[in-house]
């Protein structure tokens, strides 16, 4: 059996922009962190890369950072967090699809 892995995104739009997705998406999130305050990104990403930057656009998705933490690795549907009320929004569905992870992630020592 192996642990899950929890992360935080300190800074999502650099962390967005960095991974790729399994389909195209363009999504404006919002992300609400008890720590660094709310802001909103516009995602635009697929399978060749992403970017994502600063916007003040309507958000198509908000969640929390724990909830993009979940997604980010891509070991959770946004659809399951969404069915427990930690996402909300019209692009659940196409960050079902964008989100998803050849592999669940893994972290191979117990800690």
């Amino acid at each position: 059996m192996h642990d899950a892995v929890w992360i935080r995104l300190l800074d999502p739009a650099a962390a967005l922009s960095a991974r790729r997705y399994a389909v195209e998406l363009d999504l404006t999130l919002e992300i609400h962190d008890p720590q660094l305050g709310t802001s909103r990104v516009r995602l635009e990403g697929g399978p060749d890369g992403a970017s994502a930057k600063p916007t003040d656009g309507p958000p198509d998705v908000t969640l929390g950072a724990s909830a993009l933490g979940s997604l980010y690795l891509g070991g959770h549907r946004a659809s399951t967090l969404a069915r427990a009320g930690l996402i909300e929004g019209t692009g659940v569905a196409a960050m079902d699809a964008a989100f998803v992870a050849d592999r669940p992630p893994i972290h191979g020592t117990g800690f």
